[in-house]
């Protein structure tokens, strides 16, 4: 079969308008290879995406490219002397006023960790490959915010890099496998991951919780521990946690690959308190938290998959 094409718009809030960004080579040539954009990442004006050439089961060559919507400039911000594979998660790409974070396998020498995880500093356009704790384990599922950047190792124990001071520490988690977890999310010192102490793993995402910890201090604290499942991936921004949750799917709530109702709930983390924040009919997720806004995905019954966005009218000006 030929695989998919994928694809890079952008949306502007404020007409709700869709630009399309790139769509190239979406005819398969004579090996079946086409080329397509993997998912992007935005900060003001500056676009990053990963470009990929795609057979039907596997990326044969990837770059990060670089459009600027003001001039409409796009750009490759690599050569293609590397391969840039992403086979693991393309859509931890992520872009920051200052840096760009992603994780490649191009350390073909470290082969028990995969993939590796590298950042841009824009400024001076110098890559630097970040040596974590345990490199050989890897680094994946990471995301950033200031100069910190979470990921989960093959261990599946939750670090924080801080770009600053060029250290890492584990921040949940403890030597030799125990359980997994995974989907970390950070804001400020403040990190929550999905967690499977209670059983399951990150494939079946069976009864799985969710912890947060402030990284200045010791302990965590349970943000939910519903016995249904808790589905990948949660967002932590401005003071909230939010997540898809089939604790409402009337046969399958834990199970969520079967499930057919995800609904997503939101964890203040001032007040502690959890409130359901959406009931439409259908799988919402991948939420994504700005300010006193949640945009999330939904598919609903007929399979149509939607964008939405919530206003949180108990966000406090404090926060901004």
């Amino acid at each position: 079969s030929e695989p998919s094409v994928f694809r890079t718009s952008i949306i502007d809030l404020q007409t709700l308008q869709i630009y399309l960004i790139i769509e190239t080579n979406t005819t398969p040539d004579t090996e079946g290879v086409v080329g397509g954009a993997l998912e992007a990442s935005i900060n003001n004006n500056d676009v990053y995406y990963v470009h990929a050439f795609l057979e039907p089961t596997r990326i044969v060559h990837s770059f990060i490219k670089h459009l600027n919507i003001d001039t409409g400039i796009l750009e490759s911000v690599f050569s293609r002397d590397y391969d840039y594979t992403y086979q693991l998660q393309p859509e931890y790409l992520r872009a920051l006023s200052e840096w760009v974070i992603w994780t490649d396998n191009r350390n073909t020498e470290l082969v028990v960790g995969g993939t590796q995880l590298y950042y841009l500093d824009k400024a001076s356009m110098t890559e630097h490959h970040v040596v974590t704790t345990y490199p050989d384990r890897g680094a994946q599922e990471q995301e950033v915010h200031g100069t910190k950047i979470v990921y989960r190792d093959g261990d599946s124990d939750i670090f924080v890099y801080d770009i600053e001071t060029d250290t890492s520490t584990r921040v949940a988690g403890e030597d030799g496998f125990d359980w997994d977890r995974y989907s970390p999310s950070i804001w400020g010192n403040i990190v929550a991951w999905h967690d499977s102490r209670n059983g399951g793993t990150d494939l079946s995402q069976t009864y799985t919780y969710i912890y947060m910890t402030d990284i200045t201090e010791d302990g965590e604290t349970v943000v939910c521990d519903n016995p249904a499942s808790q589905p990948a991936a949660l967002d932590v921004g401005d003071g909230f946690i939010v997540w898809p949750d089939a604790r409402n799917d009337p046969t399958y709530p834990n199970v969520p690959s079967a499930a057919t109702n995800w609904d997503l709930y939101l964890y203040d983390i001032a007040t502690g308190t959890e409130r359901q924040l959406t009931d439409l009919p259908g799988i919402e997720y991948c939420p994504k938290v700005f300010k006193n806004r949640v945009y999330f995905r939904m598919e609903d019954n007929y399979g149509i998959d939607s964008i939405f966005e919530i206003t949180l009218p108990e966000y406090p000006e404090a926060r901004e």
